[in-house]
């Protein structure tokens, strides 16, 4: 079968379900809504977040499964925490300098963290990161932190205010519901099935 089709009907079935759950009490959380994000879904997360670090790779995957109307979007929640607002820097300073490299950026800044022990707070390991992931260093330290990296990380801290993040990773899908694996007692395959079903359900509305 065509992937074309193999989707749409993938997605017509998430949409029965999440037409049959429609009225029955749902785990999610009805965001202040953002109207701007009707047709994002933000996975919200932190390099310094182990359950982030497990999720990433899976969450991925799965953004790549959704419908074309429909974007996936990494943002790092900005808090009042070093580890927070260096991780936002550096995730914008890489993303900024090298798009087609993200992917391999946060894998690498996640596995020196999470398995070889550098730590969140020190901007010293996001520049390890990138030497790592092999961008362009002259390139990510003139980006580091300048004007459109701050925009960037400016936005990402307003969108963490707005929809009150307090568990990482968390989805917000479409600018109007916000889920957590925590809701599901961390399993990702259940995870992914009330994520399915709240996307179908913002599309249907």
């Amino acid at each position: 079968m065509r992937v074309t089709k193999w989707l749409f009907s993938f997605w017509c079935l998430w949409a029965c379900v999440a037409t049959a759950l429609a009225d029955e009490d749902m785990p999610y959380i009805r965001t202040q809504e953002v109207s701007a994000d009707a047709k994002v879904i933000r996975l919200f997360f932190m390099f310094s977040c182990p359950h982030c670090h497990s999720a990433d790779k899976a969450l991925l995957d799965w953004g790549n499964t959704l419908p074309a109307s429909l974007i996936y979007a990494r943002t790092p929640v900005v808090v009042k925490d070093d580890s927070s607002v260096l991780g936002a820097i550096a995730y914008y300073t890489a993303l900024t300098t090298s798009p087609q490299n993200i992917n391999s950026y946060c894998s690498t800044v996640f596995r020196l963290i999470h398995q070889q022990g550098f730590t969140a707070d020190k901007k010293e390991t996001y520049f390890l990161a990138a030497k790592t992931a092999r961008l362009n260093m002259t390139e990510f330290y003139r980006h580091w932190a300048d004007e459109q990296v701050m925009s960037m990380f400016a936005h990402a801290a307003l969108l963490s205010f707005s929809y009150q993040i307090q568990l990482t990773p968390t989805l917000v899908v479409g600018g109007r519901y916000a889920i957590s694996p925590e809701t599901v007692s961390g399993n990702m395959g259940s995870f992914i099935q009330l994520a399915n079903a709240v996307v179908s359900k913002r599309l249907q509305e």
